[in-house]
């Protein structure tokens, strides 16, 4: 979405055989790699000025999902 003022964003991760999976994430537009910045479950990604998230997440086998669900 669009906002105007500074934004939070906490993650919820979940995969159905991998209790941990391991997440990254670019706050310009980038796709992110396993070098990109490292979610830590539970900590909010502050965004305070223009910006576009992007979540790669990876699980156990390697398996890589570059698009996840926005839910309010």
């Amino acid at each position: 979405g669009t906002y105007t003022a500074p934004q939070s964003v906490t993650l919820t991760i979940t995969d159905d055989k991998d209790t941990a999976p391991k997440a990254y994430y670019t706050l310009d537009g980038t796709e992110p790699t396993a070098s990109s910045a490292a979610y830590t479950k539970g900590a909010a990604i502050s965004i305070k000025s223009t910006a576009t998230l992007k979540v790669l997440v990876v699980d156990a086998t390697g398996n890589k999902l570059y698009s996840f669900t926005n839910k309010p």
